[in-house]
């Protein structure tokens, strides 16, 4: 099935801290809002690429041991079965992501 929207507009009003938007066999479109100083947790999606755009804030990415500065309009591609965790940074403001997951991990 077919999926139009804003993903910029849906990820910025989004309160939760993941959001499935869409889901087909093999894409998965995902939007989450990291609080002040929270982060997702470092892991690894076993056979799985991700794409990450940050929509809002400033923070962090470790991938694969190696520590990126991100903020709004900073994208990421991170590998299959790559260790990882996006860290919000800031004390104040929300960190609001989109993440395109192929396959689906979620």
């Amino acid at each position: 099935m077919a999926w139009v929207g804003n993903i910029e507009s849906i990820t910025k009003k989004n309160k939760q801290f993941r959001k499935i938007v869409h889901t087909i066999p093999k894409f998965q479109l995902v939007v989450m809002t990291l609080e002040p100083k929270e982060d997702i947790g470092m892991e690894a999606h076993h056979g799985a690429v991700q794409f990450v755009r940050v929509e809002e804030g400033t923070g962090k990415a470790i991938v694969g041991g190696v520590t990126h500065r991100i903020k709004a309009g900073s994208a990421l591609i991170i590998p299959p079965d790559t260790q990882h965790n996006i860290i919000n940074t800031s004390r104040t403001k929300k960190m609001q992501i989109y993440v395109i997951y192929t396959p689906p991990q979620h």
